[in-house]
């Protein structure tokens, strides 16, 4: 526990100290802006580590909002920062009901170091408490759990919490099961293992409440793979007592009461984030090819060897190593991305390969099939084809997020190995030996590939040899060191390097560690094997500290906010002063866009942080109505299925569109953009043009006529007709409520006011006139409910994606519109019901235990 502890503290202990923030990417804009430099002196930012940057992309704006809501009482259900609106607890990787992430809403930012801290010592004990069920001794399970508590694949990850939040409990997952499956069979725990002293029905429990805990996490499709695994190692326990004949029909029982009691006990979440997947988010399942054009380049097993040669957080934007060893690393996106991380540093995949040669037990087997398996399919591209062909599960998500289990399985081994150099066998002592040779030899070879950066003239002819490779018409050496700075050459070598020193040290100490062949070959000898494991395991520890330590280093407090316990605080730069300019004050937050996705360093949710809206958007689910109507307007707006962009062309400026939704200031970056008639150019900040809109329509207003539209696509090319009337009609898809309109129009619109605006709680007031329909430009969701007057009254969808309430006619009325998300209460009906469940499982009554402790014994 200590240990585990230590080693934790070890990695993070940066983030924790005071005036020192976790975050993976120094925020180097927000200062510049604050202090007044000239925009156009700033440097464009590079091409960002897109999965590292999540943090201040999309992690902190989205726990801004949660602590917003956590602040005025509430459940934080809707966000209108972003795409018109998106439901907030739907987009899971806010892990709004995740206890952990609870840790910044209470600190603010120095929260999120706090939460990578514990993250870390759920992985380390969990690891420790598997390892130690399975009967490995105390200091293999203690070396195991460095390994995974270490390895590249939490490292490179720790920053982004819901990816890491989900995987560190796949081994409490296992443990849970492999206690289950001992009490249930007194007698047949391993040598080494300790006899579980509770009955079985509290282990399922624990493995519930572990996978329900990964699924709270945010990162659901991290834990459908736990969960394979799971059932993976619960199908071979099958196995193994059938060919004992042995009961299978209990073991099979207790892993599917597990997995379903998780899974029940996350309904708060699950339900509402389905729903909304199967009803309105754009995000979905994916093609075979597609899954299969994220294999992996062969150079990426350098990786194992040297946990961050290609994927590292040490530096922002291109990585020249990666750009010239991987192609698929020349697409900017792909860069640095941690899913390509792996390994659990030189001396663990040395003992993983020697427990995978030597190891007996089923469970050896499936973690050699397991790592064999994963990293098989990433780096064979047809493989991977065929299986996502097979396996839905790889075709949700990235399947690069597999190497979680390989990581995991050589976790396992890495364990197994170090107590099997405990047995005095010959073979394992030789084939050590010759791993460590080799390893050795690779560990050369990865030193003196990596080129030399120390000189102006060496990051010159690498960037000249870069070119060359990369050929592209018109790329030249300037060019090519405008995209990726020349720091960036330095880093990339000395991280390299010194990974390769690091691989070369630790594989020439273990031909020196390893028990040698004679016990007399020496009273010192004799000492030096008697205690390797401890040795190796101090080794293992110092390896993967000295390699992960640089991926998590901190920035300080005062180059991000001053006041770092509101994770909203950043220090407003001038041009949200300008934004806020070009529209009067209210309760509704000011809307804006974007022409060309641009300024390119402004971060895609930055607008959620200063109080403002953004049509664009960086969600785990965008809005599908939304991106509808805005493909219909602007084609390729849609980036992804997690992301709306801006606007291609000057021309959109002038659609109808913009005034209907309320987008009240257009930043470019573009030069020379001629403000269509209603527009005028409102400031000026070095490269980055704000664009006013005069005709853009209020945040709620009344319409008293209605076209009728049934089909989508003829109602979204009508939407986007330079002639179509918005703000005096509103085009439907059914029917409104009969009275809803007037006969015929009436000469004037009748007033509206917002009076009051909290995301997901709107009301209006509207003076006396005749019926009509208030149309709010927010994102249409079957979740929102109006009253009028007191009355309930139904919500329209109006415009293809807006919302619209029909009104009674004379009388001044308040309307409120509420947001409730749909199957929240039928999900905490569920969770409730299970958390019962769950809890008399784990309180029932005590047995004592039957089976005394064995003692320790070899793998």
């Amino acid at each position: 526990m200590m240990v585990v502890l230590l080693a934790a503290l070890l990695l993070v202990g940066e983030s924790l100290l005071p005036g020192r923030l976790f975050l993976p990417l120094q925020p180097d804009d927000f200062p510049d802006w604050s202090a007044g430099v000239e925009t156009r002196q700033l440097q464009p930012h590079p091409h960002p580590d897109w999965c590292m940057s999540d943090v201040l992309h999309l992690l902190v704006p989205g726990l801004a909002v949660t602590q917003r809501a956590a602040q005025r009482g509430e459940l934080p259900l809707w966000d209108d920062s972003q795409a018109l609106g998106v439901p907030h607890l739907d987009e899971v990787h806010y892990a709004v009901l995740y206890p952990p992430a609870w840790l910044p809403l209470a600190l603010g930012y120095p929260g999120l170091a706090w939460m990578a801290l514990l993250h870390l010592l759920l992985a380390g004990l969990g690891m420790l408490l598997y390892l130690v069920a399975l009967g490995r001794t105390r200091t293999a399970a203690l070396l195991g759990a460095l390994a995974f508590l270490g390895s590249a694949w939490l490292t490179a990850r720790l920053h982004s919490f819901p990816v890491a939040g989900a995987s560190v409990w796949l081994p409490w997952v296992l443990w849970g099961l492999e206690r289950a499956a001992q009490a249930a069979q007194p007698g047949t725990a391993p040598p080494g293992a300790r006899a579980p002293a509770s009955p079985a029905r509290r282990y399922v429990a624990a493995a519930a409440l572990a996978l329900a805990f990964s699924f709270l996490a945010g990162f659901p499709q991290v834990t459908l793979l736990i969960a394979a695994t799971a059932a993976f190692f619960e199908l071979l326990r099958v196995i193994a007592a059938l060919r004992g004949r042995q009961p299978w029909l209990a073991t099979a029982g207790r892993a599917a009461a597990a997995l379903a009691l998780g899974v029940a006990l996350a309904a708060p979440q699950l339900l509402p984030t389905l729903d909304y997947l199967r009803h309105d988010g754009l995000r979905g399942e994916q093609s075979a090819e597609v899954a299969a054009a994220d294999a992996l380049d062969p150079a990426l097993l350098w990786n194992l060897l040297v946990p961050d040669r290609y994927a590292t957080g040490a530096l922002t934007g291109a990585n020249p190593l990666a750009l010239q060893d991987v192609p698929a690393a020349r697409n900017p996106v792909s860069v640095n991305r941690a899913e390509v991380s792996m390994g659990i540093g030189v001396l663990g995949l040395l003992l993983a390969l020697l427990a995978a040669a030597f190891g007996r037990g089923w469970r050896t087997v499936a973690c050699t099939l397991l790592a064999a398996g994963v990293l098989t399919l990433l780096f064979v591209p047809p493989a991977l084809r065929v299986a996502a062909e097979a396996l839905p599960l790889l075709r949700v998500g990235s399947p690069r997020r597999l190497l979680l289990l390989s990581t995991f399985a050589l976790s396992v081994l890495a364990a197994g190995g170090l107590d099997l150099l405990r047995a005095r066998r010959l073979g394992v002592t030789v084939t050590a030996w010759l791993l460590s040779i080799a390893l050795l030899t690779a560990a050369v070879v990865a030193r003196l590939s990596v080129p030399s950066a120390a000189l102006d003239q060496d990051v010159q002819e690498w960037a000249a040899r870069l070119a060359l490779d990369l050929d592209q018409p018109n790329l030249t050496v300037q060019g090519l060191l405008q995209l990726v700075p020349p720091d960036n050459f330095r880093v990339a070598s000395e991280r390299a390097a010194t990974g390769a020193m690091v691989a070369l040290v630790v594989a020439a100490a273990a031909v020196l560690v390893f028990r040698p062949l004679r016990e007399r070959a020496g009273a010192g000898w004799t000492t030096l094997a008697r205690r390797s494991p401890a040795i190796l395991t101090c080794v293992l520890a110092a390896e993967l500290i000295f390699t992960g330590a640089p991926l998590l280093r901190a920035a300080r407090t005062a180059e991000v906010t001053d006041r770092p316990a509101e994770l909203s605080a950043l220090a407003e730069p001038p041009l949200v002063q300008a934004v806020r300019a070009t529209g009067p004050e209210g309760p509704a937050p000011l809307r804006l866009w974007r022409l060309g996705n641009d300024p390119p360093w402004l971060r895609p949710n930055f607008a959620g942080l200063y109080g403002l809206s953004d049509v664009s958007c960086y969600a785990p689910m965008a809005p599908r109505l939304v991106s509808e109507l805005l493909e219909q307007v602007e084609p390729g707006v849609t980036l992804s299925g997690s992301a709306l962009g801006g606007m291609r062309h000057a021309e959109t400026l002038a659609a109808p569109v913009l005034d209907l939704l309320g987008v009240r200031a257009v930043l470019t970056s573009q030069q020379d953009v001629p403000p269509p008639d209603g527009w005028h150019k409102a400031a000026e900040l070095g490269s980055v043009s704000v664009l006013a809109n005069d005709d853009a329509l209020p945040p709620a207003f009344v319409v008293h006529a209605a076209e009728l539209q049934p089909d989508a696509a003829a109602r979204l090319a009508r939407l986007a007709a330079p002639d179509f009337p918005v703000g005096s009609t509103v085009l439907l898809e059914q029917p409104p409520p009969p009275g809803s309109l007037p006969p015929r129009p009436p000469p004037g619109a009748r007033a509206a006011e917002v009076s009051a605006w909290q995301p997901g709680d709107i009301t209006v007031h509207v003076s006396q006139g005749p019926s009509g329909l208030l149309v709010v430009p927010v994102g249409w969701h079957a979740g929102w409910t109006a009253r009028a007057g007191g009355h309930t009254v139904p919500v329209l969808r109006a415009d293809h994606a807006l919302l619209a309430v029909p009104l009674p006619g004379r009388e001044d009325v308040d309307v409120q519109l509420h947001f409730e998300t749909p199957r929240l209460r039928a999900g905490f009906a569920v969770g409730a019901m299970a958390w019962l469940l769950a809890l008399a499982l784990l309180v029932g009554p005590r047995r004592r235990a039957t089976v005394a402790v064995a003692e320790a014994g070899p793998a």
